[in-house]
């Protein structure tokens, strides 16, 4: 979404960016969700890239749905953690440890 690379996601960037991810062609939506796994922009998504973004997405689900989390016994650190290896094992079909956009898009 940091289109200008300046570390800071503004709000027209934000909205560019969910417009594309909701309403834009599919080839489109696949690029935009890899740049967001992709922190440091390298074209790989590590394991950690993934867990931290899978953890800032729960940590923002369990802001509005605590219970759901406390009913399952699951911290949002802990389930971006398991979903991110379940990820990683599911799609890193090379297992260098790293996901290609080519294993991500597939």
């Amino acid at each position: 979404f940091d289109k200008d690379g300046n570390g800071v996601v503004d709000s027209v960037e934000f909205l560019s960016g969910l417009t594309v991810l909701c309403s834009g062609p599919k080839d489109e939506k696949i690029i935009s969700a890899f740049k967001l796994y992709d922190i440091n922009g390298d074209g790989y998504i590590s394991l950690d890239e993934m867990v931290r973004y899978l953890t800032s997405v729960f940590t923002v689900i369990h802001h509005n749905s605590k219970a759901l989390f406390e009913q399952h016994g699951v911290t949002p650190a802990e389930l971006g953690q398991v979903t991110a290896e379940q990820c990683f094992k599911d799609a890193d079909l090379n297992h260098d440890g790293k996901l290609s956009f080519e294993e991500f898009k597939r």
